[in-house]
């Protein structure tokens, strides 16, 4: 647990800035930011002048277990952390004396496991006032790092200052990828899928061929965006003893 406090800011007025008497001093008043803020002409949202913070009072709780794993390299003991799970979330004091107040953040959740065969790193945030959870998740067997089947799953919801789902403000996505490696072809690929409009959004995949000999190269990689232009790259290499080139 730890609490963050602004305990006492100086703020005159300033020839550029303006008078302080007056202006906002809390950034919750003011509407969501997404990310198609980022490139709007209108907008150009920056960490700039604007997101001054002149008050903080929070309060973080956070709970976090971890499994490390002892192993022996060359007599010499190596502690390997193969799993972290993460609960955390914070009490603003400050907005808990607004009007309306929500001084609860989100319930935020992490499950990051790593072992020989299997890997998952997922992410979850229960917002208690909307009562809707976005998460992220990622799962992948494998035989090797190369030799691999995966599964991810994506939900991001935004809101309005009323806690609603904005218009179009849902989006979900499902991708199944996999990758082989062999003794001359190696190839991954993944399709992505959208389940609100059942429609299939992307597809990609990379495909090296390494001829016998050891000095060729031949690699492929497309992407298709359904409804767009595709991708594709190709390029040929060899070495042969230290004489190399590229087409």
């Amino acid at each position: 647990m730890s609490y963050s406090q602004i305990l006492w800011m100086r703020t005159p007025n300033h020839p550029f800035f303006g008078a302080f008497q007056g202006l906002q001093v809390s950034r919750q008043y003011e509407p969501p930011v997404s990310d198609t803020d980022l490139n709007n002409p209108n907008t150009r949202i920056q960490f700039d002048y604007e997101d001054r913070t002149y008050e903080r009072q929070v309060v973080d709780f956070a709970l976090t277990n971890r499994l490390t794993k002892k192993v022996w390299n060359n007599g010499n003991a190596d502690y390997l952390t193969t799993a972290v799970f993460r609960l955390s979330q914070s009490y603003d004091f400050n907005e808990a004396r607004s009007t309306t107040p929500h001084p609860w953040s989100s319930i935020n959740a992490l499950l990051d496991v790593r072992t020989g065969h299997f890997e998952t790193y997922t992410t979850a945030a229960y917002n208690p006032y909307a009562k809707i959870t976005n998460l992220s998740s990622r799962v992948r067997l494998m035989t090797t790092p190369q030799n691999f089947v995966q599964v991810a799953y994506t939900r991001n919801t935004i809101f309005d200052d009323e806690y609603r789902i904005s218009e179009n403000g849902e989006t979900r996505n499902v991708s199944f990828g996999g990758g082989i490696v062999t003794r001359y072809l190696e190839t991954s690929g993944q399709i992505d899928y959208a389940p609100l409009s059942d429609k299939i959004q992307s597809w990609s995949y990379l495909l090296n061929i390494r001829p016998p000999g050891h000095c060729w190269l031949i690699r492929v990689e497309h992407r298709q965006i359904v409804g767009g232009d595709p991708q594709i790259k190709a390029s040929f290499n060899f070495d042969f003893g230290g004489e190399g080139g590229r087409f």
